[in-house]
């Protein structure tokens, strides 16, 4: 509720000082659209199997079943390292991940456009073994 005020507050100051330039008219659209892009969101919490090879790499979220493809640039290095490390180097091993991220609807075209949507991972909460025991039956202790 705070940020919609705050967004209700920034949208209604901006449309009162500016103005389009020829016809004094009030250019309300513009000014929406700026105090919209200024609300970040927080990521938002998945569980789900993780697997990660050339030209498919992909996440199964528990919840929903669906399969997503994945980009992670804000934690390749982290990510691969760890992912190399439970699935002793094998590619496409499916390892059970607990992540932060953002999703978004798949692309028209390319490898990601034959996935039901995109996960943009934020943060790596934790990553482990499917065969060591966890699954997405069990509460994870790890998330804050």
């Amino acid at each position: 509720m705070k940020h919609f005020l705050i967004l209700l507050s920034i949208t209604f100051s901006a449309v009162s000082c500016q103005q389009n330039g020829n016809s004094g008219k009030l250019d309300i659209t513009k000014a929406a659209s700026s105090a919209i892009d200024s609300v970040e969101l927080p990521p938002i919490f998945y569980k789900g199997a993780l697997s990660i090879g050339h030209e498919a790499e992909y996440f199964v979220d528990c919840e929903t079943k669906e399969n997503w493809w994945i980009e992670f640039d804000a934690v390749e290095d982290n990510l691969i390292k760890e992912y190399e490390e439970i699935s002793d180097g094998e590619p496409f091993k499916e390892i059970y991940a607990e992540i932060k991220g953002y999703l978004e609807d798949a692309p028209k075209e390319g490898l990601a456009s034959e996935y039901d949507k995109v996960l943009n991972i934020i943060e790596i909460v934790h990553l482990n073994d499917l065969d060591g025991g966890n699954d997405c039956t069990e509460a994870s202790k790890n998330v804050n």
